[in-house]
């Protein structure tokens, strides 16, 4: 475990209930704002497939040659 998580792990434990909950509340919003970017990404991953007359990888390493 890292430093700072620690850090942070040791500082929850200082806190009241009240504290706590406004800890888990903005948590819970920053995790299910992550999960959402994640979940728009997947629902446009592979829509450029024909766009291009390769693989995009592919284009990305030959262009990164020159």
């Amino acid at each position: 475990m890292g430093q700072q998580v620690q850090m942070v792990l040791n500082a929850l434990d200082a806190l009241n209930e009240n504290e706590l909950q406004a800890v888990h509340e903005k948590l819970l919003v920053r995790l299910k704002k992550q999960k959402a970017i994640l979940k728009l990404f997947d629902k446009y991953a592979g829509r450029g497939k024909g766009v291009w007359p390769k693989d995009a990888q592919q284009l990305v390493n030959e262009l990164r040659e020159e």
